[in-house]
């Protein structure tokens, strides 16, 4: 029998092939057609206009979408995408929610070597606005309303770049900083959180409803299109897809009923009607803008509180005449006004010099020998009462090592700047070096501004002395020690005699003495209302506990400054009108700045009165809810420069973006009452 086989199997194989091709021509295909269309037959709902939707429909032209930026331009662009989120967001909360925890725990690549080389990196060079983009999902811990937005945008932007573009990049930085290949980078997954299809970025469920919508959408659509054009345009989109199971013939009429929804969107946005000349004088009107002269009180008298207001009433008590109901228009006499608020100019040049830096040069070997010196170890004793004593020098170094390390630690740095202040020729040298800067101080009798000193009294003595020409202080102030630090002071003048500070001086150095002056003025004018300042024992009440009924009594509302400055500011704004100039040489004064006014600058004033008011017009008095008081000058009117045409453009994006906007909703809005959309549409596929 085997011999039978041997002989004739070319025959037999010959036979065998002819039938096995035959077979699987004529009967080995026909399950895979008969059931691709029962499966298309298979209905899963009804349209808006009563006709059925099919399974296959449905899948296909949700496959359709994911291709040559389709569902960007069907259902982002026109709106539809946002108000389908927003209708079945509870439906679709779940897969969002999944897509978000997969985003956050998402990697990217980064070199482990060259840091430089980065995805992420690439990925924000490639997409500009995708970073702050990716914060925001990141930043949210649970699916809200505002996910799909975010999630839109970072699709859109990552669309246009290919994840293997990212390897590719990858690839020629790795080359190029002449690394060996990184596996890595050849074999991983680039995509964007690992997104590479539509159903990967939003979900199967929401690409049904999105296939579904569409188709819904076009049959509210009066006028489709032609087949051939729908025809030429799938050709051009999207070529051949029957390797995802889409005939051409059923491609075609898919492509057609989606690009009849896309034309009525369109036709819609286009359709709103602007008128240019509106937009022109709209413009014109928005765009106009006013050249003023703004007068303003300076920072200083802009009271942001009652503090504020309290301390500029103790200024004017404590350096200022009484004025006549109205502000203070001098000075008292210097003698008469609070030390505090009094100072002298002086300018001089000074080096510093920090002992602790110069020591440090010094080393621990000399450092021993000094501090194990029977003389230098008394100072010592003398310094620190802890240190014990010790006949001879190697006794004194054994307790200098069985100090714990603080203590030792201070001693040395003490020792080390006794060395230094024992060798002026060391300090003269560091001087030499050291650099001189000019200083011009405020000087009181307890208070210098401008240089930093440990203990100001003596230093502000020498330094007065000094401006006097004392050749003591000067030659005192060459060398002297504040602290830690060495300072030298040189060619000392005084460069303005003792006189008030003025307001912005006292109120920036903290100068003003407001809680001595009201202790003062509470021990005096206690007396006069001893029922409301006594406790019930007879004992004085302390100021915190009736610090506001003191103030009151202390600044009578009628005698109050502050109060004063509106009808101050009046007075200047009659005197400009009458033509004077502006004064400056006061205890107070009016800035004045040059200003273009726009009708969107924020203040009522400006942006109102500004365009009320001709050129050559003054303003008003206006106090501002900040506490400013202001008016101004109106010099002349400044046309607009800003571009007509951009404004139209971006007015006509926008009002076209509203109209498909509240189409896409109409569409759903009858979908949803005609019960058109079915979510899950799996469940369908599941009874085959």
């Amino acid at each position: 029998m085997l011999e039978f086989f041997r002989k004739y199997q070319r025959s037999f194989m010959i036979v065998v092939a002819i039938i096995v091709v035959v077979t699987f021509s004529f009967f080995g295909t026909y399950d895979a057609f008969v059931s691709m269309r029962e499966k298309k037959d298979v209905a899963v709902g009804r349209s808006i206009d009563g006709s059925k939707l099919y399974y296959s429909e449905v899948r296909h032209l949700a496959g359709m979408l994911g291709l040559q930026g389709t569902f960007r331009q069907l259902m982002l662009e026109t709106g539809a995408a946002e108000a389908l989120a927003q209708g079945y967001f509870e439906i679709l909360k779940e897969d969002w929610q999944a897509r978000l925890v997969k985003a956050r725990a998402a990697k990217f690549y980064s070199h482990p070597v060259f840091r430089e080389l980065d995805a992420k990196k690439i990925w924000s060079h490639l997409c500009p606005g995708l970073n702050e983009e990716m914060d925001k999902l990141l930043a949210m811990e649970e699916v809200g309303p505002e996910f799909f937005s975010v999630w839109a945008k970072i699709y859109s932007l990552q669309e246009k770049v290919s994840p293997d573009w990212i390897k590719r990049v990858l690839a020629a930085q790795l080359q190029q900083a002449s690394l060996p290949v990184d596996p890595r980078i050849v074999n991983g997954d680039f995509a964007l959180f690992g997104c590479r299809t539509i159903e990967d970025w939003f979900g199967r469920n929401f690409c049904d409803l999105a296939a579904q919508y569409i188709l819904n959408g076009a049959a509210l659509v009066k006028k489709g299109v032609s087949k051939e054009e729908a025809r030429a345009d799938y050709a051009k989109c999207f070529g051949d897809l029957r390797g995802m199971g889409i005939s051409q013939d059923e491609g075609v009429r898919l492509w057609g009923r989606a690009l009849s929804f896309l034309r009525e969107c369109d036709c819609i946005g286009e359709a709103v009607i602007l008128d240019p000349l509106a937009i022109e004088k709209l413009a014109e009107f928005a765009g106009e803008r006013s050249a003023v002269d703004l007068y303003r009180l300076p920072q200083e008298l802009v009271f942001s509180g009652a503090e504020d207001q309290l301390a500029f009433e103790t200024y004017v008590r404590l350096a200022c005449e009484k004025g006549q109901g109205g502000l203070p228009e001098k000075y008292l006499p210097v003698d008469a006004i609070a030390p505090e608020l009094t100072a002298s100019v002086y300018r001089f040049r000074v080096a510093k010099l920090e002992l602790a830096s110069l020591g440090s040069s010094l080393s621990l070997r000399e450092v021993w020998d000094w501090q194990v010196d029977e003389a230098n170890w008394k100072e010592m004793q003398k310094q620190f009462g802890w240190l014990k004593s010790a006949e001879s020098s190697d006794g004194r170094f054994a307790l200098l090592e069985k100090l714990d390390l603080k203590s030792r630690k201070s001693l040395d740095a003490w020792s080390r700047t006794q060395i230094v202040l024992g060798h002026p020729e060391w300090i003269e040298s560091a001087f030499q070096l050291a650099k001189m800067e000019e200083r011009q101080v405020l000087v009181s009798k307890d208070w210098i501004d401008g240089i930093a000193v440990h203990s100001a009294e003596p230093f502000i003595d020498l330094l007065v002395r000094a401006g006097g020409m004392d050749g003591e202080a000067r030659e005192a102030l060459l060398c002297y020690q504040d602290a830690g630090a060495l300072l030298r002071v040189e060619e000392v003048v005084q460069v303005d005699a003792k006189r008030a500070l003025t307001f912005a001086e006292a109120k920036e150095k903290g100068r003003i003495p407001v809680e001595k002056f009201l202790q003062q003025e509470y021990r005096r004018i206690r007396t006069s209302a001893p029922s409301l300042f006594k406790t019930e024992s007879g004992e004085w009440k302390k100021l915190f506990d009736v610090r506001e009924t003191a103030i009151r009594m202390i600044f009578p509302e009628k005698e109050r400054a502050s109060l004063c400055l509106k009808r101050w500011v009046e007075g200047a704004l009659s005197s400009l009108k009458q033509g004077e100039p502006l004064k400056t040489d006061g205890l107070w004064s009016l800035e004045r700045v040059e200003e273009i006014v726009e009708r969107k600058t924020e203040g009522e004033l400006m942006n109102r009165e500004a365009f009320l008011l001709q050129p050559g017009d003054w303003s008003p008095v206006y106090v501002a809810p900040t506490g400013e008081i202001t008016f101004f000058f109106v010099k002349e009117r400044v046309a607009s420069n800003e571009p007509v045409l951009e404004q139209i453009n971006f007015a006509k994006e926008s009002l076209s973006s509203e109209a498909k906007r509240r189409f896409a909703d109409r569409v759903l809005e009858i979908a949803m009452q005609k019960k058109a959309l079915a979510c899950p549409l799996h469940i369908e596929e599941e009874k085959q």
